[in-house]
């Protein structure tokens, strides 16, 4: 089903088959990049953040993580201080979410920071600006992040947060570089309902992952740009039949799906 940010209703049907291509992308996924397979302290947990009815958070959340036999801890209710205190009571490892999570979490350290005076202010800012220009080295970066950014993470997750995912919309610059400066791995990914989990960007490289790249098409799918510059995505895990406003429309894997989001590709790589 369409989530709240379509204008209007949408349910989308997959096939079994059309699901097994989207669990095989999800075990390409853990071979390219293993960061998203790190665990603490010996345990993986995701928080159950998507709701299922979307296919965000029905392939994302529960097919990819049940299959591979991990944990979902589940939130007593949205309100931010359940959100914050059950991450760090579980010791979440995973979280994906749409770009407004993502953004007001941001907003709102931002501000606490700000409150602190302008001086505290000034280096937050500063240690931002730092990170950036060391985020051509993976281990530099790495190394002043853990070091510089330590009282923001324990005030905030803690530090069992091994991977997230934003999802589901544009995601700004800003927002991407908070959160990967701080120290917590936050990659930007690319879908539809239509076309489910089509890609999100697996790189190491923190200068990549702050350039809000999507990353490559999975395996089982094919991306490609048209005249316009809109995005057209096919392959063998998107939906093959698709209810708008009670009607039905059949899709073939074959066909291209205009998502009508523009894009251009750089290297290889997608930015929407």
């Amino acid at each position: 089903m369409s989530s709240n940010t379509s204008g209007n209703l949408k349910i989308c049907g997959y096939t079994g088959e059309e699901f097994y291509y989207q669990i095989c992308d999800s075990a390409n996924i853990i071979h390219t990049c293993k960061q998203i397979k790190k665990h603490y302290n010996g345990e993986l947990k995701l928080l159950t953040f998507l709701p299922f009815y979307h296919i965000f958070g029905l392939v994302a959340v529960y097919i990819w993580f049940t299959f591979f036999s991990r944990t979902l801890v589940f939130l007593k209710d949205n309100d931010p201080k359940t959100i914050v205190n059950t991450i760090k009571k579980h010791q979440i490892t995973h979280i994906f979410s749409v770009p407004l999570f993502w953004e007001t979490i941001y907003k709102t350290a931002k501000n606490t920071i700000s409150s602190r005076g302008e001086k505290t202010y000034k280096k937050f800012i500063k240690g931002l600006k730092l990170y950036n220009f060391l985020s051509r080295s993976s281990i530099l970066s790495g190394l002043f992040s853990r070091i510089a950014f330590k009282e923001i993470r324990e005030n905030l997750f803690g530090d069992s947060i091994e991977f997230l995912i934003s999802g589901g919309g544009a995601i700004s610059k800003d927002v991407l570089l908070f959160f990967n400066a701080i120290g917590y791995h936050l990659a930007n990914g690319y879908g539809a309902t239509e076309i489910g989990i089509t890609s999100v960007e697996l790189t190491s490289k923190p200068k990549t992952l702050l350039s809000g790249s999507v990353g490559h098409p999975f395996q089982s799918l094919e991306y490609k740009i048209n005249e316009n510059g809109e995005l057209l995505v096919k392959g063998k895990s998107t939906a093959h039949s698709i209810y708008i406003d009670g009607e039905s429309k059949k899709v073939s894997n074959d066909d291209w799906y205009n998502t009508h989001d523009i894009s251009i590709c750089k290297k290889g790589r997608f930015f929407i």
